[in-house]
C-alpha cells in the first residue's frame, strides 16, 4: 500500500486488534499453487484476521495472468477466500506512475483520473463482476492513495473529490450496499488539524471510507509528529473510517519486516484510538 514498496513480509506477531489484512499482489504470486494460497490464508486467519483486502487487481498493464494459460491468478485467491470463510474487499486498477502523473495540472490531471476511473470500472463491471455475487464480498478498494502534498489547492481538491465521488457513485450503481474504501497518508505537508478536517470533508463528499496509514514503517515523521496527526483524526472520536498499521520498516533505503520493538511502539501509539476499522499492511511471505 505504501509508495513503491515491493518486498514486504508477513509479521508473525499479536495483531488481534486488526481484523483486515492487505494482500498486495505481485508478479511472483503467479507461481503460487492453490494449496499454497490456502496455506497463506490459514496462516492469516490463525493470527486473528477475518477479512482479506486485495490491494489491486490490475497494476498498469499487469493483470496477473498465469504463464501459458488463460487463467488469472487472482481468481484462485478469490476462490480461496470463499473456502477459507474470509470476507473479501477487492481492489481495482492501480496506475504504477500515479504520483508522477498527478503532478500535472488542469485538464491533464482530470484526464488521468478519468482513465483510472474507467479502468477500475471496467474491472468491476466485466472481469470481476462475478465476485459481487459471492457470499464473502465485503466491498471495493480504490488503490489511488491520497497524500497531503498534491491536492493542496482548491481546484486540486475539487478535482480529487469529483473523481472519487464519481467512482463511488458508479460502483454503488453495481453494488448499492457495498462500501468503497481507499487509503491516505501524511508526511508533514499539511498541519494535522487541517489534514484531519480535509479528510473528514472528503469522506462526507464522496461516501468513501478512508483508511489512514500510521506512517510508522516509513519513518518520515517522529512518533510525536505521528501522534499529533492521529489525535486530530481519531480524538475525541473518529473523523474518518479506519487506521492502517504498517508491518514493514525502511532502513538505509531497504525495506524489511518491522522488528518487535518498533511494532510494539506502533501498537502502543494507536491504543488510544477507536477507528471503525483497523487494517494491517501487508501480507508478504518468506
Amino acid at each position: 500500500m505504501v509508495r513503491c514498496v515491493w518486498l514486504l513480509f508477513i509479521l508473525m506477531m499479536n495483531v488481534a486488534q486488526a481484523k483486515v489484512m492487505i494482500w498486495q499482489p505481485l508478479n511472483e504470486d503467479k507461481s503460487l499453487s492453490y494449496p499454497a494460497i490456502q496455506a497463506r490464508l490459514t496462516s492469516i486467519k490463525q493470527q486473528g484476521f477475518d477479512t482479506l483486502l486485495v490491494q489491486w487487481s490490475q497494476f498498469g498493464y499487469e493483470r496477473f495472468q498465469i504463464y501459458g494459460t488463460p487463467e488469472i491468478w487472482l481468481q484462485r485467491l478469490v476462490r480461496a477466500t470463499v473456502e477459507a470463510d474470509m470476507k473479501l474487499i477487492f481492489g481495482l486498477y492501480h496506475d504504477p506512475e500515479f504520483f508522477v502523473h498527478i503532478q500535472k495540472e488542469g485538464k491533464e490531471r482530470q484526464d488521468l483520473l478519468a482513465l483510472i476511473r474507467k479502468r477500475s470500472l471496467d474491472l468491476a463491471t466485466n472481469d470481476y463482476r462475478y465476485i459481487t455475487q459471492l457470499p464473502n464480498f465485503a466491498g471495493w478498494y480504490l488503490p489511488e492513495e491520497i497524500d497531503d502534498m498534491h491536492w493542496n489547492t482548491p481546484l486540486g481538491r475539487q478535482t480529487l473529490s469529483d473523481h472519487l465521488k464519481e467512482t463511488v457513485q458508479s460502483l454503488k450503481a453495481i453494488t448499492p450496499n457495498a462500501p468503497v474504501f481507499t487509503s491516505a497518508f501524511f508526511s508533514g505537508h499539511l498541519p494535522p488539524k487541517e489534514y484531519a478536517l480535509w479528510l473528514a470533508q472528503l469522506e462526507a463528499q464522496t461516501q468513501l471510507r478512508i483508511l489512514v496509514q500510521t506512517g510508522h514503517g516509513v519513518g518520515r515523521l517522529t512518533l510525536q509528529e505521528i501522534k499529533a496527526y492521529l489525535d486530530e483524526l481519531f480524538l475525541p472520536k473518529p473523523k474518518i473510517h479506519g487506521l492502517v498499521l504498517e508491518t514493514f520498516q525502511f532502513s538505509k533505503g531497504n525495506v524489511s519486516v518491522m522488528s518487535k520493538s518498533p511494532w510494539q511502539q506502533q501498537l502502543k501509539l494507536v491504543t488510544p484510538y477507536s477507528p471503525n476499522l483497523k487494517v494491517t499492511f501487508s501480507q508478504r511471505y518468506q
